[in-house]
C-alpha cells in the first residue's frame, strides 16, 4: 500500500511546491505518512467518519434527506504571520460594513447606489431611524475568502444574516484530535474552543438597555430539526449555555417584550441569536419588539442588504469612506452589469467569468462559465441581458489548491482541487476574528466548493 500524489491543476497549491515536494510546513505530515502504516491511516479515516455518524453531526440537503458533511482529515495549515494579515483585513471590513449599516438605516449613506438598495429584497425600510443597542449591526460576520496567489487573499463572499458552519470547525477539531494526534504533535496551533464563550460574552454585551439585565438572557432562535444547519444550531446553544428554542417557544407579550415558555413559567429574553429569517413569520410581532428596542437581535433585522451580491462591488469604497484607509483585503475583481464599462467587460470575456444572482446562497445562483457549455453559456447570457440588475460577475479565479484524499484497494491517492476558507468575526467590545475557520473542498472537476453541492470540509489550522 503506496502513497499517490496527482497534480491536475495550474493553480497555486498550497501543499506540494512545483516538483511535487511537500511544502515546508506540511513535511511533518508527510513524514508521518511515509513512516506509518497507511491501512491504519486509512482506518483512522473510516472510524472518524463513523464518529460523525454516531455523534449526529448532520447536515440537511433537502426534507428527509440528512447525510453526514464529507469530511477530509488531513488538515489545512496556515502561517500565523499570514493569518495575522487576513485578521487586520477583516477587522477592518467589519468595522466599515458595521459603519455602512449604521449609515444606511439613518438614511445618511450615499456609497451604494440607491436603486440597489431599493431592489434588495434584504433591505427592511422599518429598521429606518432605529440603530441597535450600542450600535452594532454585524455581531457575527462569516466571510468567504480564497488564496489567488501565494500569501495573496481576496474576499469571494461576505454572509451576513446567519452565517453558518462554524460548530463543525469546533467538532471536527475535537475529532481529529482524537483519532490523529500525530498530526498535532509537531505544530503549534491555536485553540478555536473558546469561540462559543466569546460568543455568548459579546451577545450579553447587545443586551437591549430598556430591559437592563445583571445576568442578560440569550437564546438561539432556530426553525428545529428541519433546518440544514440543525446540527450548527444545536451545538452552538449547549456550548454557549443558552437555550435552544423553537418559534412555539416565543411570544410578544402585550407590552412588547419577547417571553419565553419554560416549565417554570414566561421569561423574559434579551437578546435572540436568531437563526431563521422571516422573524414575524416565525414569532409574530417580533420585528416591532426589535425596532421599540425592547429585544435585540443578532445578527440585526436589516443586515442582509450586505448578503446581496449587488452591494459586493462596493464594500472597498465603504472601507477608503468610513476608514480613510486602503482595504487590507481586495475583493475578488468584481463587475457589475448595471455599468456601461462594466457590461462591455462581461460580454466581452462571458466564458472565463462567473455570474452569480444577486440573492442566491449556498452554491446556488451560481453560473461558472468555463465549466459549461457554449449553448448554456449563450442562454445565461440572455438572462443577464434581460434583467441586468439582477447579477454580478467575477473574473473565474483560478485560486489555491489543496489536497483530497481517496482511498483505491491498494493506494492512498491526494487529488488536487480548489480549496476557500470560511471564518468568523465576532463584534462585541472588540472585533475578534476565530484563528481558523472551515476550508471547504471543491469535488474532482469545479470550483463549487458547498457542501450543499458536494464539498468537503477540512479543519483549518493557524499556527502560532
Amino acid at each position: 500500500m503506496g502513497l499517490k500524489i496527482t497534480r491536475g491543476l495550474k493553480a497555486y497549491s498550497e501543499v506540494f511546491n512545483e516538483s511535487g515536494v511537500p511544502r515546508p510546513v506540511y513535511r511533518p505530515i508527510f513524514d508521518y505518512l511515509g513512516s506509518t502504516d497507511l491501512r491504519e491511516f486509512r482506518e483512522r479515516f473510516r472510524r472518524a467518519d463513523q464518529i460523525n455518524v454516531e455523534e449526529g453531526v448532520t447536515f440537511l440537503l433537502r426534507p428527509g434527506q440528512e447525510r453526514i458533511l464529507k469530511v477530509d482529515w488531513i488538515p489545512r495549515i496556515i502561517d500565523g504571520a499570514q493569518f495575522d494579515r487576513i485578521r487586520d483585513g477583516l477587522i477592518q471590513r467589519a468595522t466599515a460594513l458595521n459603519l455602512f449599516l449604521n449609515d444606511l438605516y439613518a438614511g445618511k449613506q450615499d456609497v451604494v447606489p440607491s436603486d440597489i438598495i431599493r431592489s434588495s429584497i434584504y433591505f427592511y425600510p422599518p429598521c429606518m431611524g432605529y440603530t441597535p443597542p450600542r450600535g452594532i449591526y454585524l455581531h457575527i460576520y462569516g466571510p468567504d475568502l480564497v488564496q489567488a496567489r501565494k500569501d495573496e487573499w481576496v474576499i469571494l463572499e461576505d454572509n451576513m444574516r446567519i452565517p453558518s458552519g462554524v460548530s463543525y470547525a469546533l467538532k471536527y477539531r475535537e475529532i481529529e484530535k482524537r483519532l490523529f494526534p500525530d498530526f498535532h504533535s509537531s505544530y503549534d496551533i491555536y485553540p478555536v474552543h473558546l469561540y462559543p464563550h466569546f460568543l455568548r460574552k459579546n451577545l450579553e454585551y447587545v443586551s437591549p438597555e430598556t430591559s437592563p439585565s445583571v445576568d442578560p438572557v440569550v437564546v438561539l432562535l432556530t426553525e428545529g430539526s428541519y433546518n440544514a444547519a440543525y446540527y450548527d444550531h444545536k451545538y452552538l446553544a449547549e456550548e454557549m449555555g443558552v437555550s435552544l428554542v423553537v418559534p412555539k417557544d416565543l411570544f410578544v407579550d402585550a407590552d412588547g417584550f419577547v417571553q419565553m415558555r419554560t416549565n417554570r413559567g414566561n421569561m423574559k429574553v434579551d437578546v435572540i441569536y436568531r437563526r431563521v429569517q422571516d422573524i414575524d413569520v416565525f414569532v409574530p410581532g417580533l420585528s416591532g419588539s426589535y425596532i421599540s428596542g425592547k429585544v435585540n437581535l443578532a445578527n440585526a433585522w436589516g443586515t442582509g442588504v450586505l448578503d446581496d451580491k449587488g452591494t459586493f462591488p462596493y464594500v472597498p469604497k465603504m472601507i477608503r469612506r468610513y476608514l480613510d484607509q486602503d482595504p487590507l483585503l481586495q475583493n475578488a475583481p468584481t463587475y457589475s452589469p448595471l455599468d456601461p464599462a462594466d457590461l462591455k467587460y462581461i460580454l466581452s470575456s462571458f466564458p472565463k467569468m462567473v455570474i452569480k444572482c444577486r440573492e442566491g446562497y449556498g452554491g446556488h445562483g451560481i453560473w461558472i462559465c468555463p465549466e459549461a457549455t457554449a449553448a448554456q453559456q449563450e442562454e445565461w447570457k440572455k438572462e443577464l441581458l434581460a434583467n441586468p440588475i439582477n447579477f454580478i460577475a467575477q473574473d473565474c479565479l483560478d485560486f489555491s489548491t489543496h489536497c483530497l484524499t481517496r482511498f483505491s484497494q491498494d493506494d492512498i491517492i491526494l487529488d488536487d482541487t480548489y480549496v476557500d476558507l470560511r471564518t468568523y468575526v465576532l463584534m462585541g467590545e472588540k472585533v475578534q476574528v476565530m484563528p481558523g475557520g472551515i476550508s471547504r473542498v471543491a469535488p474532482l472537476g469545479t470550483r463549487v466548493v458547498n457542501s450543499s453541492s458536494g464539498g468537503l470540509i477540512k479543519d483549518t489550522w493557524v499556527l502560532r
